[in-house]
């Protein structure tokens, strides 16, 4: 073989397989102790090969050697006009695990499924699918049909891959770009993820600058690496390689030694010490320090192991504040709470024990030069911090915005956000004389700014906006068309599409947290979750935000539908989620908003909240108004 021959080879940007034993140069797999191998082989390399082609295939479709280790479950795609057979999905699964195929959940797309029986209680369903580029959307509503088959209350993990065409999500949000070819495709693609609880986790361009293979699974916390690989042969396609963690073992953790000082014998120990420090009077002009001391170390060390008992625990407490005593009143008043379940006549003692415990809670004092405050009892806060610690740093930093000269600022913790309207060139000048003002007190404060993370945001409707790069830090701040505030992501133009979609997102992450988790509660835990883990998410700050279109409504409305039917347990073509929330007696989420605007208004013109109610159209009438950010123009 000739050196250039051996470097094409050696090449890590192509794949090759050997003519004899049909094993290629790498393997790739869905799993990282199993490999899939294509079935595709190569003819040897010669003198007209070229670096990146590994020469040309033998066959189109050729079957897989028998002797691979595997078991090969196949859908071969149906002869063209031509009488011509290529193409299909595979999945090829290690003899290593127990899986069957699952013939019922085909349908009349490229598709193929098999279940893998793994360690615990759950099931692995893995599927492989393929959309062709000229579908009109019937491959789609064809997955939808085979995923809507599995058990919804089926305790299984779902892993679907393959390669779906539909290229133009951003799936960081999820959102469809817009502007985009397929915009229906595209949303008919994200509405299947938010029905049936699944997440797409490849987050790498897989061809060129677009994301077009995908991995769907209903549970991501399974998943621990994403990345891609070289094609193989002559694709175009990067190969998606996932690590899903389906072996869910418990570490023990490792015993702890403690010692029992009340039993050591302190006469040996201090002998110990003696002869210790008279062996290093001896050792101190015959040797260097670290001799010494790795004699101190060791002679201390054989000391403790000789004279002070010890024993080995394998709980330990994490809780800093819970001491012994306050411990043992924990066990007696569980202890009593599971009396007084069976019998009421301890319901007393319990109450009474309760109230001491609580208490028995962590206590706080303030030491500045060297003199200490009396003790006050802490009944809440977190062991990281202190009461007074977010008190003190409001009051730290609540003279940033005297620094300023021209521009407004909000403070909220430690999140700020500088505004000013933009007429003129003079008044750009005049926000950044205001943001080294904000550096300067930074320096004379001694806090510490991110300027990677501070963006700017310019809000007009004019067609030229005034231009103007801003500079924080010596570090030029990024123009973005959207940014996020306390949770509301806001907009160039005002529009509330891609926080809706933030929000629908969350919604639907938070239902498959309860739909993983709560599968086989009750209608009334179901509900009482959805109520208090997802509706609040899909409300919060809905006064400011509440959109107007119906296409953004019903994408809202859609979440808690779905949420219906989870929580009826009723996934069937043949039932209504209106009907179910009907029965439910759930209020649409537009007419909850609606609500919830009407109130912050009541609290506006009643000046129970601090906005400005002085929007009135005409002075003669008292219940004409007109909206507040109407009368200035903020750019």
């Amino acid at each position: 073989m000739s050196p250039q021959h051996y470097g094409c080879m050696n090449a890590s940007n192509i794949s090759w397989e050997c003519i004899q034993c049909g094993m290629p140069n790498f393997s790739t797999s869905l799993f990282n102790h199993s490999t899939i191998e294509t079935s595709n082989l190569y003819d040897t390399l010669n003198d007209n090969s070229v670096l990146g082609s590994p020469g040309a295939p033998k066959a189109t479709s050729s079957p897989i050697p028998k002797q691979y280790l595997y078991n090969i479950y196949r859908t071969d795609r149906p002869p063209s006009k031509n009488n011509q057979s290529y193409g299909g999905v595979l999945l090829a699964v290690t003899k290593e695990f127990i899986s069957t195929e699952i013939q019922e959940l085909k349908t009349d797309c490229e598709i193929i499924w098999a279940q893998i029986n793994i360690s615990g209680p759950k099931n692995l369903l893995v599927g492989s699918y393929y959309r062709p580029p000229s579908d009109d959307g019937n491959s789609i509503k064809q997955l939808d049909l085979s995923l809507s088959r599995i058990n919804q209350t089926s305790n299984s993990n779902i892993l679907v891959g393959g390669d779906f065409n539909l290229g133009h999500i951003d799936w960081s949000v999820p959102e469809v770009i817009p502007g985009k070819p397929d915009q229906e495709q595209h949303n008919s693609l994200l509405e299947l993820l938010y029905d049936h609880n699944l997440h797409q986790i490849v987050n790498i361009p897989t061809r060129k600058e677009r994301i077009l293979d995908l991995v769907l699974i209903n549970n991501p916390s399974n998943i621990n690496k994403v990345s891609t690989l070289p094609p193989i042969g002559l694709s175009d396609h990067d190969i998606v390689y996932v690590e899903p963690d389906i072996w869910l073992r418990r570490v023990r953790e490792k015993p702890r030694k403690i010692l029992k000082y009340n039993k050591a014998n302190w006469d040996n120990i201090k002998l110990d010490l003696e002869k210790t420090y008279n062996d290093l009077q001896n050792l101190q002009d015959k040797t260097n320090v670290n001799d010494m001391w790795n004699t101190l170390k060791t002679n201390l060390t054989q000391s403790v192991e000789n004279n002070i008992p010890h024993k080995f625990l394998t709980y330990k407490n994490r809780l800093p504040w819970i001491h012994n005593n306050l411990r043992k009143m924990i066990n007696r008043k569980n202890k009593l709470y599971y009396k007084m379940k069976q019998n009421t006549k301890y319901a007393d003692k319990y109450k009474h024990l309760k109230k001491q415990v609580q208490k028995e809670q962590r206590t706080q004092t303030v030491v500045l030069d060297g003199e200490s405050s009396d003790l006050a009892p802490v009944t809440s806060g977190v062991p990281q911090g202190t009461v007074l610690g977010p008190v003190l740093f409001l009051v730290y930093i609540n003279d940033l915005p005297e620094y300023l000269q021209s521009s407004k600022l909000r403070l909220f913790a430690d999140d700020s956000i500088i505004y000013k309207t933009i007429k003129s060139q003079s008044d750009c000048d005049a926000l950044q004389l205001d943001l080294d003002a904000a550096a300067r007190w930074k320096q004379d404060w001694l806090m510490a700014f991110h300027p990677d993370k501070c963006t700017v945001l310019t809000v007009s409707q004019k067609k030229n906006p005034f231009k103007h790069d801003y500079i924080h830090h010596n570090h030029k701040l990024e123009l973005v068309s959207s940014a996020k505030y306390l949770g509301i992501t806001l907009q160039a133009n005002l529009k509330w599409s891609k926080h809706t979609d933030n929000i629908i997102a969350i919604g639907n992450k938070s239902l498959g947290l309860l739909k993983r988790n709560l599968k086989t509660s009750c209608q009334n835990i179901k509900t009482q979750a959805y109520l208090a883990l997802v509706r609040p998410k899909l409300e919060y700050s809905c006064s400011v935000w509440d959109p107007h279109t119906v296409e953004q409504t019903s994408k809202i409305e859609m979440v808690q539908r779905r949420a219906a039917r989870y929580v009826c347990n009723r996934y069937h073509n043949i039932s209504t989620p209106t009907d179910m929330i009907n029965t439910l007696n759930w209020p649409t989420l537009q007419e909850r908003r609606t609500r919830t605007r009407l109130i912050m208004f009541y609290k506006i013109v009643h000046q129970i909240v601090a906005i400005p109610s002085d929007s009135r159209t005409r002075k003669n009438h008292n219940y004409t108004f007109r909206p507040h950010f109407n009368q200035k123009r903020y750019i």
